[in-house]
Order: structure tokens, then C-alpha cells, then sequence
């Protein structure tokens, strides 16, 4: 079961998140990457895994966090 204190946010939002300045940490598997920014008072984490080609310019979010 996943940490109860974690809210799964709409995917929407990670274009919020993106046109936010966002701060970016190494994070653990399966992402790469974790996405933070602020956005209407709210922290939101977007965990970034690579792309499925393999391209290293490109990601994709796995999900949305507040």
C-alpha cells in the first residue's frame, strides 16, 4: 500500500507544474527524475521516467503529487 499522506493529483496539472520554473532532484527508480514545483500555494512532485524510445532528450511524467 502506498504512503497515505500522498495525494494523487490529475495529470493535468504537470503542465502547471512544467510552466512553473520547476526545481528538478535525482530520484529513485522507476523515475529518473522528480519535478517540484509551486502552483497555486500547492507543492506538486511529478516523477519523470525516460522516454519508452529511448531518446534522451525526451521524458514522461509517471504520476502527480501534492
Amino acid at each position: 500500500m502506498g504512503d497515505p499522506q500522498l495525494q494523487v493529483i490529475p495529470l493535468d496539472d504537470v503542465d502547471e507544474v512544467w510552466a512553473s520554473d520547476p526545481l528538478f532532484y535525482p530520484a529513485k527508480p522507476p523515475a529518473h527524475w522528480l519535478m517540484c514545483a509551486e502552483v497555486a500555494g500547492r507543492v506538486l512532485m511529478v516523477p519523470l521516467a525516460p522516454s519508452r524510445d529511448g531518446d534522451p532528450r525526451r521524458c514522461r511524467p509517471i504520476g502527480c503529487y501534492e
